[in-house]
């Protein structure tokens, strides 16, 4: 703390290219991006699934859910697209194919590293 108050000052954000070699040689860079995370495996699962596809139902997403060895509900499904419908990343309709990705889901999903076909 002392060095960074000598070298910086209080008042002075501090960047990592000022910190000595023994500091940053210790730094764990994670390999996941942070909004991972917060997003949480479920709904990254689900909306990668809705991201290759022209839309998915309820039903059927619990069924890809069980098969992939995920122990998703359908009432789980639907509370975690009603989520993705209010942050804005998927518009949910009546029918089977229901659910579908927006552009922010696809820029989103893009951002965190995936990369799949975009079905337009």
């Amino acid at each position: 703390m002392e060095y960074t108050v000598s070298i910086i000052g209080r008042a002075n954000k501090l960047d990592t290219t000022q910190l000595p070699e023994y500091i940053t040689d210790n730094i764990v860079q994670s390999e996941e991006p942070i909004l991972k995370d917060v997003l949480g495996k479920n709904m990254v699962w689900l909306l990668e699934k809705l991201m290759n596809s022209e839309g998915l139902g309820r039903r059927y997403l619990t069924q890809l859910a069980y098969e992939e060895g995920l122990s998703l509900t359908e009432g789980q499904i639907r509370h975690m697209i009603h989520s993705a419908e209010l942050l804005g990343m998927v518009e949910s309709k009546v029918g089977r194919k229901d659910t579908i990705l927006t552009e922010k889901g696809y820029r989103l999903l893009s951002s965190i590293g995936f990369h799949g076909l975009r079905v337009v």
